[in-house]
């Protein structure tokens, strides 16, 4: 059975459909401007578009039942139903049911709760969106909203009983979000790719884990993602930019009054990749590459190992600036 939210964005889906339909394909209907404008109408003529209901007791033209429709674009060119149709065609929606069976927990320091199984995961996913193609097809748009929710969401939650143990906790959990993504040819030898993702991920169960703290942060759910990639091709070889953007995320699934929630957080990052392609040969190709360009220090991880190690946190960071490339043969 389909949940409100489904049935929400069904309408939604519709009302997009109705709306592509009204701004782009606008009916222009005057009877009296065209009776007064047409002169002596030949009723045997075959009309271009539409027909007219001639009722030979009205005396009054403009009375006449008319049933004319002329479709224009915005810029006031002829629409065919079947532009309608390819419009339409780039309207995507999908709902869907997923299933993850449930298991026991290997990593427990309790023998009981070793034991214990933890409940399969389910979750329904709606999904829609649009993907068209504009300015003589060298721009690519794709635009998606999509929600899921999970009930019985199986939850890792490190405990560092034992210095590595951690337990599996079933809490009931919503992840919605937005994804655009272009593709533009600024000209024939520039590219640029624009990607942009807003989550937005909550629990809405009360689950509370073995150390009496209720779940709250979503781990690794970023508010927004951002990438860009400006390509440029001058002959001889081809140059190539990426800028990835990622927002401040959590790493585990603490609660705010725990300490453990403060020391797992990881701030937003930035990160710039250049590489340069060469062709010297028909089976050689070169690719030089920078990564990380501004020798950014960031934290990609870390391990809690909690109070009874004194709060100990492990960081893991990305790499540094590093230099390279890389050669391929052919054959």
């Amino acid at each position: 059975m389909l949940t409100n939210l489904q049935i929400l964005l069904i309408g939604i889906g519709f009302s997009i459909s109705l709306s592509v339909i009204y701004f782009f394909l606008k009916t222009r209907i005057n009877r009296k401007e065209i009776f007064e404008n047409t002169g002596n109408l030949d009723l045997n003529a075959e009309l271009k578009q539409g027909s007219l209901n001639l009722d030979p007791d009205e005396s009054d033209p403009s009375d006449q039942e008319l049933i004319i429709m002329q479709l224009h674009s915005i810029d006031g060119s002829n629409f065919d139903m079947e532009q309608v149709f390819d419009l339409l065609a780039n309207l995507k929606f999908k709902v869907a049911d997923g299933f993850k069976a449930g298991g026991f927990n290997a990593e427990s320091s309790n023998p009981f709760a070793a034991s214990t199984p933890y409940a399969p995961e389910t979750v329904q996913s709606t999904e829609i969106g649009f993907k068209g193609m504009f300015a003589d097809n060298r721009m690519m748009v794709n635009v998606a909203y999509f929600d899921n929710e999970h009930d019985d969401m199986q939850i890792s939650y490190f405990t560092a009983d034992a210095a590595a143990a951690s337990e599996v906790i079933n809490n009931s959990a919503d992840i919605s979000g937005i994804e655009i993504e272009t593709t533009t040819y600024l000209n024939d030898t520039t590219k640029l790719m624009v990607n942009y993702g807003s989550l937005d991920a909550e629990f809405t169960g009360g689950a509370v884990a073995s150390d009496g703290f209720a779940l709250e942060q979503f781990p690794y759910a970023p508010d927004h993602t951002l990438y860009v990639s400006l390509e440029k091709d001058f002959g001889a070889y081809r140059m190539r930019l990426d800028h990835s953007r990622i927002s401040e995320h959590a790493i585990f699934p603490y609660n705010g009054n725990d300490p453990r929630a403060a020391l797992t957080n990881v701030g937003s990052r930035g990160i710039t990749d250049l590489r340069l392609f060469m062709d010297p040969a028909e089976n050689i190709s070169l690719t030089f590459w920078i990564k990380n360009l501004t020798d950014n220090s960031y934290i990609v991880n870390n391990i809690p190992f909690g109070p009874g190690f004194g709060q100990i946190t492990l960081d893991y960071y990305g790499a540094p600036r590093t230099v390279g490339f890389d050669v391929r043969y052919k054959f």
